[in-house]
């Protein structure tokens, strides 16, 4: 979940508790998984950390195949 620039941090807190305590509810977790999604509930610098694990990973694939927008 993304909030836009510049959300105050304690409702980015708010929204992100609630958010978590939601995918981690076993009848959330159980559809997610039913539909082939893993459910994983974190806090906002999880979710930061990620992305930026993300971005290096696929940047890397991205020039190391040439790969680009047509």
């Amino acid at each position: 979940m993304f909030a836009p620039r510049g959300t105050p941090e304690n409702v980015i807190s708010l929204v992100s508790s609630a958010f978590k305590e939601a995918v981690l509810s076993p009848e959330f977790k159980a559809k997610a998984i039913e539909l082939g999604v893993l459910p994983v509930g974190g806090s906002p610098m999880d979710l930061q950390r990620l992305m930026n694990e993300e971005a290096k990973t696929w940047s890397k694939v991205i020039k190391d195949n040439n790969i680009k927008a047509d």
